[in-house]
């Protein structure tokens, strides 16, 4: 349903400015072990100077990759972070994060992955995140193009 209406928003959008869009879409993925257990994602993403942006989902194992929709207009201050947390029974169990700029007139994609090593680990802060070992490593992600 998030799916759903994401592109519904995202069409009315495009539809309604009737120019370019400026996008990234968030693909969540998650380890067989997060997949398991994590019920609920919440995703979060915030920019310096903008509204905080939020979308929630139920989730079970086989519901992976998720993907959510962020668009800005053109000229958009930058960066984005994005927070992905992992509910299991409403307690945070694990979350994936990244910051990256939007590119201008183009949509982009960025992966965020719950990893296995990273349940119950919320060490990393500030300008790190967890890695897929664990450990925590740089904030910033690079964004593809779709």
């Amino acid at each position: 349903m998030v799916r759903w209406l994401v592109a519904l928003v995202l069409f009315a959008a495009v539809v309604g400015c009737g120019g370019e869009v400026t996008e990234v879409v968030v693909r969540v993925e998650a380890d067989p072990g997060v997949e398991a257990i994590v019920d609920h994602l919440e995703l979060r993403a915030s920019n310096p100077g903008g509204e905080p942006r939020t979308a929630t989902s139920n989730v079970g194992p086989g519901d992976y990759p998720r993907t959510i929709g962020l668009q800005e207009k053109l000229g958009a201050n930058g960066p984005i972070t994005v927070v992905v947390v992992g509910r299991e029974a409403g307690v945070p169990r694990v979350e994936a994060k990244g910051r990256f700029t939007f590119t201008e007139g183009e949509s982009r994609q960025v992966v965020l992955r719950l990893h296995d090593a990273c349940l119950d680990q919320f060490d990393c802060t500030g300008e790190s995140r967890c890695g897929p070992t664990g450990s925590c490593i740089p904030i910033d992600v690079r964004t593809e193009p779709r």
